[in-house]
């Protein structure tokens, strides 16, 4: 929540999206996942643009958004993350994607999304 608390201290909006992969990652060996992702700079500091957490089967990727182009670099982690998980045979729980929007910026928020491979994201309304 750091990062997120000093993003709207600098007046920037932080936007989170959460994903959780489906049971077919509660049977992998986590240590070969986590090393493979590490190997594509997928660690839990930062991937090209935005920070990446992972906790088990979960997974969120932020980023301090203050403009479209921001949001832009998130969507082009997000894609690299699906991209990832397509090629290693792992499938996110579509009902658990989700998107968190923090700060006061509503015109960002009111003009850009994010997108899976195939379908928008579901925003989730959070006012901070």
């Amino acid at each position: 929540m750091t990062k997120i608390t000093e993003a709207l201290e600098e007046k920037q909006n932080t936007d989170v999206v959460y994903r959780d992969f489906s049971k077919v990652f509660d049977k992998c060996d986590h240590g070969v996942i986590a090393h493979k992702m590490r190997s594509i700079g997928i660690t839990d500091k930062r991937t090209s643009n935005s920070f990446v957490s992972s906790y088990a089967d979960d997974t969120k990727i932020s980023m301090k958004i203050s403009s479209v182009k921001d949001t832009e670099k998130l969507q082009a982690d997000i894609n690299r993350v699906f991209d990832w998980a397509t090629e290693n045979n792992m499938i996110f729980n579509g009902d658990k994607l989700q998107v968190l929007r923090y700060g006061g910026n509503e015109e960002v928020k009111r003009n850009t999304g994010y997108r899976t491979q195939s379908d928008p994201l579901t925003i989730r309304k959070r006012n901070m």
